[in-house]
């Protein structure tokens, strides 16, 4: 999704640089907020059912960046978006721990910051790749649906 947002913005929205720099500073500010709300709640109830109720939200932010008819208009999603991957991070992390016997949660936490390594180098690879054949628009709502997927998954596979 990331790769998309920029070019969304850019070739399909006209944004002005002002305006992604604008929108790039809300998504992060949102990034803080979710940090600490989002470690709230899991102090509250658990890194596993805030990662499911985070992940079951998730697709609504590649769905809305797909829907917005101007820049300005990116202003909600940019701030959903740096909330929720907070509050993923977040909440990934703290499930690996959770669910780790306690003499391999440091295993467990490596296998997560691999595996997100892993995904950071591949996952724009593919979104280039998906971009320059069907646009940003279309990888936007791809990246909804396997959202809505991986959302779903854990809803049925993860329990508490």
């Amino acid at each position: 999704m990331a790769p998309a947002i920029p070019l969304l913005l850019v070739d399909v929205l006209q944004a002005r640089p002002t305006q992604v720099g604008i929108l790039a500073a809300a998504s992060n500010a949102a990034s803080v907020v979710g940090f600490f709300l989002g470690g709230r709640v899991i102090d509250r109830s658990s890194g596993l059912s805030t990662l499911r109720r985070a992940l079951m939200v998730s697709p609504l932010t590649p769905l809305l960046y797909a829907l917005v008819p101007s820049a300005w208009a990116a202003l909600a999603p940019a701030a959903a978006d740096g909330f929720l991957i907070a509050v993923v991070e977040l909440a990934w992390m703290t499930t690996a721990m959770e669910l780790a016997p306690p003499h391999l949660v440091v295993h467990y936490a490596g296998a997560y910051t691999s595996l997100i390594g892993v995904r950071g180098i591949l996952a724009p690879l593919l979104a280039g790749a998906l971009l320059e054949s069907l646009g940003p628009r279309p990888v936007l709502l791809l990246s909804a649906l396997w959202m809505a997927t991986a959302g779903a998954t854990a809803r049925l596979r993860l329990r508490p």
